[in-house]
């Protein structure tokens, strides 16, 4: 038996044109896993082709941020629950 193993909390964040949100929100995921001894927080950003920078924003977070990762779909909120999942 492995002892002091953290576990694992993916947040699914599926997002269109959220630019202005994003950074906020990753940031604020990070720092409850800050709170939360014994867990260890994965972020999967699922963007839905947006038309503003949310895309370019995502995709350097996760570059950055190990615990960040970046996955594209098509259109609509449905979708990136779906392939998030």
């Amino acid at each position: 038996m492995v002892k002091n193993k953290k576990k694992i909390a993916v947040i699914l964040l599926p997002t269109f044109n959220e630019k202005d949100n994003i950074e906020r929100f990753v940031n604020e995921v990070l720092e409850q896993e800050a709170k939360s001894p014994g867990w260890q927080y994965e972020i999967l950003l699922v963007d839905s082709h947006s038309t503003d920078r949310t895309e370019k924003i995502a995709k350097k977070l996760a570059a950055k941020i190990s615990s960040i990762h970046f996955y594209s779909v098509d259109r609509g909120l449905g979708v990136g629950l779906i392939k998030g999942h």
